[in-house]
């Protein structure tokens, strides 16, 4: 069906949408009461039976966020490491307390005080072996420092100036050759 009445011209039909009179002046007209998706339309104006919906449209993101995780590289990125580590050490003393705790009650369950002594000195020696690793990770992965740079010259030109021959005269030398000029000069 068409329009029976053309909207005025004005604001808001360029895209060929009629301008709307306020809100209190519409009314559903009686071809289409109840139809599901229809919109009111002031009166005057045929309406088709079944209008679209509007469809969602979906815009995508324009940055993509990245989770707050901070970025390392493959491997172990030592300086996380050595942040982490500071974190982390009231977890590891309940995990080495739980795990002391269990090992000597199991061998001293088992074999009495010789179990829980030799637990005991295993744990101590696993612990020192462990201590040593770490140490030698660490010193083994400090930068090295860098041995100052030392540019080997040539030797420099002599520049020209009065200089003292092998005679021992005051002989002016150009750079490259020495010169007949002599001060005082000779007779």
């Amino acid at each position: 069906m068409t329009m029976t009445n053309p909207p005025p011209a004005g604001p808001g039909d360029g895209a060929g949408n009629p301008i709307q009179p306020p809100r209190d002046q519409w009314s559903a007209p009686e071809s289409s009461p109840g139809v599901p998706g229809s919109y009111p339309h002031p009166p005057g104006y045929s309406v088709p039976l079944h209008h679209p919906c509007p469809v969602p449209q979906y815009t995508p993101p324009t940055q993509n966020f990245q989770p707050n995780v901070p970025a390392r590289p493959l491997g172990v990125d030592l300086a996380w490491l050595e942040k982490s580590r500071k974190q982390n050490v009231a977890l590891w003393v309940v995990i080495a307390v739980v795990v002391v705790t269990g090992t000597v009650s199991w061998a001293s369950d088992q074999a009495g005080i010789i179990g829980a002594f030799l637990a005991l000195s295993f744990l101590a020696f696993l612990t020192l072996a462990l201590l040593i690793v770490r140490a030698l990770v660490r010193v083994g992965n400090k930068p090295q420092p860098m041995p100052p740079i030392v540019i080997a010259y040539g030797p420099a030109p002599i520049p020209p100036a009065w200089y003292r021959d092998a005679h021992g005269i005051l002989r002016w030398h150009d750079g490259t050759n020495w010169t007949s000029h002599t001060y005082p000069p000779q007779p």
